[in-house]
């Protein structure tokens, strides 16, 4: 959470943040809460239908859940792999 690169991602989401969801963001991104928050940096291809985009996205929900649930590293590797919010950064063009 104190790496520069994870500093600068928080940054870039509050500065592009409607203000009317810029507090529920400073809460999800600011490490006080029991789960933490995860980027997914998302650059699909052009050529990917919106429809299979989503399936990608729901079945990556559920390889977070089973890897919660299948954690071999104790508690404090499923507490890190059991995220509260998932941001998805992708360019807009």
């Amino acid at each position: 959470q104190d790496k520069p690169c994870i500093q600068y991602w928080k940054q870039v989401c509050l500065e592009h943040c409607p203000s009317d969801r810029k507090q529920e963001l400073k809460v999800a991104l600011g490490g006080k809460t029991n789960r933490p928050a995860g980027f997914l940096l998302h650059s699909r291809m052009v050529n990917l239908p919106l429809e299979l985009v989503e399936v990608l996205h729901q079945q990556l929900i559920l390889d977070i859940d089973w890897a919660v649930k299948s954690a071999e590293g104790g508690e404090a590797e499923r507490k890190s792999l059991d995220f509260g919010v998932i941001l998805r950064l992708a360019p807009a063009t």
